[in-house]
């Protein structure tokens, strides 16, 4: 595992808990893609916990993600905020355009964007899977967040809020573990591109305007994980609050200091807050960001 930090977290830890008054989402609006299962729900989930006023769930099947929304409401009965699923391919420019359209009609500001909905392709060589099944990656890691970011960025030109917004994105430790580049390159490709397009808008987005992190989430057990047959026994996996409970973090005043840069949620964010790690942070524009190695 690749860490810069000396404590390399496993679960949710002190530091990143919801209930921090400094990591307070009160009076925010939250948009999740891909939020009605796994690391997407858990997200949401911690979002809440942080007092967001309103959490929205997005996902292709109604049904599901309908059924989330109320399975979460359920389990924070003490959430005074309001948490709702709305359907919404984000593969297609359409729907997007609707989903937008009905926020902007409800008179719903987005304040924080969580992009975690992703497309895997079949493990395999490039030349092999066909450019169909390559260019599905592109459309949703790559052309679909874009889509998103760019609705995300204009609302505010429409209906101004006065709140500073936050873009988290979630990535992989796929864009630089060359081991997992070799069995899944078209995953590795498009997750790369995408983390590289949300860092060229950091570099021209003032973090005062808009804060953009990308994360890896850590080793969990998702749906897609069991669906290609892993189980409890193929790793040591990690507790999925613990990518809930960083992105509320890095959504957070207290991670500016990495607008437009990747991280893992296992790293201890004490550490890459403060001494050497974060001297470098600051003095090396290039640090943590896409590029290539060696050069």
């Amino acid at each position: 595992m690749a860490s810069l930090t000396k404590a390399f977290h496993k679960e949710p830890y002190p530091a990143i808990s919801p209930s921090l008054p400094s990591l307070s989402q009160a009076t925010k609006t939250v948009l999740i893609t891909g939020g009605s299962t796994g690391i997407g729900y858990a997200i949401a989930r911690a979002f809440a916990s942080a007092s967001a006023s309103l959490v929205v769930i997005l996902g292709r099947r109604p049904d599901l993600v309908c059924s989330a929304a109320s399975r979460l409401t359920a389990e924070l009965p003490g959430f005074k905020g309001k948490i709702v699923g709305r359907p919404c391919d984000i593969s297609d420019s359409s729907s997007v355009a609707v989903l937008w359209s009905d926020l902007e009609k409800e008179g719903i500001v987005v304040d924080v964007l969580v992009l975690n909905a992703a497309h895997t392709s079949n493990p395999g060589p490039i030349l092999q899977l066909g450019q169909d099944e390559v260019w599905a990656d592109y459309i949703m890691n790559v052309r679909a967040n874009l889509d998103l970011v760019e609705r995300f960025s204009k609302q505010n030109e429409r209906t101004p809020n006065g709140k500073k917004k936050s873009i988290i994105n979630l990535s992989t430790m796929a864009i630089h573990n060359f081991a997992i580049a070799g069995s899944r390159p078209n995953y590795t490709a498009t997750k790369n591109a995408g983390t590289l397009l949300l860092q060229q808008i950091a570099r021209d987005t003032p973090v005062e305007k808009i804060q953009i992190i990308s994360f890896h989430p850590g080793l969990i057990l998702t749906e897609g994980n069991r669906r290609i047959g892993l189980d409890e026994k193929s790793a040591p996996w990690d507790d999925e609050n613990l990518p809930g409970h960083f992105a509320i973090w890095a959504a957070s005043p207290d991670a500016a200091f990495l607008h437009g840069r990747f991280v893992w949620a296992n790293w201890d964010v004490d550490e890459l807050r403060t001494g050497e790690l974060r001297e470098r942070i600051d003095n090396d524009p290039d640090y943590l960001k896409v590029g290539v190695k060696g050069l």
